[in-house]
C-alpha cells in the first residue's frame, strides 16, 4: 500500500515522505556541517570522554559520586542545539542513570514550553 503524496515540509513540492529528496539532502549536509563545526571530534567533549575512560571512574557533576566511566555520559551544560560550544567550561560528566536523565527531560520540558509560547 503506497502512502498518498503530500507537500514537503520544506519546499511544498509533492513527496511521499516528510521532505523531498532535494530538501532532505540538502538539510542532511547542513546538519552534517553544523555538527562537525560545534562538536569536532578533537573538541572539549571529546578530550572529557578520553580522560574518562582512560581513567576508568569520574565523578558526576551532579550528585558528585564516583562511578565508572560506563556509568558516565559527557554533557554541554548547554546544549548545542541552544547554542552552547564544544569547550571546557561548558562540558561535565554526569552519571547516566539519574542525573543525564533527569536534565536531559528538564531540557525537552524547556524547550518544548518555549515552542508552545512561540507559537
Amino acid at each position: 500500500m503506497t502512502r498518498a503524496p503530500r507537500a514537503c515540509l520544506d519546499c511544498g513540492r509533492l513527496t511521499h515522505g516528510t521532505r523531498c529528496k532535494g530538501c532532505t539532502r540538502t538539510k542532511g549536509a547542513a546538519k552534517n556541517k553544523r555538527r562537525a563545526t560545534l562538536a569536532p571530534p578533537h573538541g572539549a567533549a571529546a578530550t572529557l570522554r578520553r580522560t574518562i575512560n582512560q581513567t576508568g571512574a569520574w565523578q558526576c557533576a551532579h550528585c558528585h559520586t564516583t562511578q565508572p566511566a560506563t556509568q558516565l555520559d559527557v554533557d554541554h551544560i548547554t546544549p548545542l542545539q541552544d547554542g552552547g560550544t564544544d569547550t571546557d567550561n561548558n562540558v561535565q560528566a554526569l552519571c547516566r542513570s539519574t542525573c543525564h536523565t533527569n536534565k536531559t527531560r528538564t531540557e525537552a520540558r524547556t524547550r518544548a514550553d518555549r515552542r508552545r509560547r512561540r507559537h
